[in-house]
């Protein structure tokens, strides 16, 4: 049984790294009932940011590939 618990360790390396991130979630959450009224304005603008920086993206690819791309017009 040993044996099985130093295999089992040696083959996943850094396995506390995924208990750290599921504690730091579940504190998260509860920070988020605390104080819904922030957290919802915090969440609309990082999605807000987030949709820019994705269309940015977007139409940076879209004209670097419009040679490559037969219908670049839709992607952009």
């Amino acid at each position: 049984m040993v044996a099985f618990f130093q295999t089992f360790m040696k083959s996943i390396k850094y396995w506390y790294i995924p208990l750290i991130i599921g504690i730091l979630f579940i504190l998260i959450g509860g920070y988020v009932f605390t104080v819904p009224l922030e957290t919802y304005v915090t969440l609309s603008t990082l999605f807000s940011i987030s949709f820019i920086v994705s269309g940015l993206f977007d139409i940076f690819f879209s004209i670097q590939n419009q040679k490559i791309l037969g219908g670049w017009g839709g992607i952009l």
